[in-house]
């Protein structure tokens, strides 16, 4: 989320110096037509808030013995009435060409107020390769590609367990 500091045009920037100083180097005392519709009032002075990203984060691979939560940001979605997030996960084939991808499993997204992010419950995956979309009502978000791989005791875990 992008914060700048409003000044109506025709008011001195300086008068709001100690407001926004130290807090945004981004001061506007124009309205352009990509933060018109997020001021409130064009004549008083105000902090604004522009929304700018919409991104998953997914890890590359993990082990399928590991439970993991999944997240979304989506700056959009501050200035909407409870809009409604799932993640589907899409079993895929990378070995075989003619493999036709389906759903797996939904996972329902529930919004985190403090760090302002969407996300899953803990959720393990079997061994295989997926795809993750991420839909807001119908519409996707964004798709991130996920290896669950098969966990392996490494050698020197086992020999410290067995006391050797």
């Amino acid at each position: 989320m992008r914060k700048i500091y409003y000044v109506p045009q025709g008011q001195d920037i300086n008068e709001y110096r100690d407001i926004w100083e130290n807090h945004t180097s981004e001061i506007h005392n124009s309205i352009s037509k990509n933060i018109e519709e997020y001021i409130k009032d064009k004549d008083v002075a105000q902090w604004v808030l522009i929304p700018e990203f919409q991104y998953a984060e997914v890890p590359e691979m993990i082990s399928d013995e590991d439970y993991f939560q999944y997240y979304l940001y989506d700056d959009f979605s501050f200035y909407e009435d409870d809009p409604q997030y799932k993640m589907e996960v899409w079993q895929l084939n990378l070995d075989q060409k003619d493999f036709t991808p389906f759903i797996q499993e939904t996972h329902n997204m529930q919004w985190e107020k403090v760090l302002c992010k969407f996300y899953t419950e803990h959720i393990i995956l079997p061994v295989g390769w997926y795809e993750l979309r991420f839909v807001k009502e119908d519409k996707e978000i964004d798709t991130a590609q996920i290896t669950v791989y098969k966990k392996h005791d490494d050698i020197s875990d086992v020999i410290s367990r067995t006391g050797q």
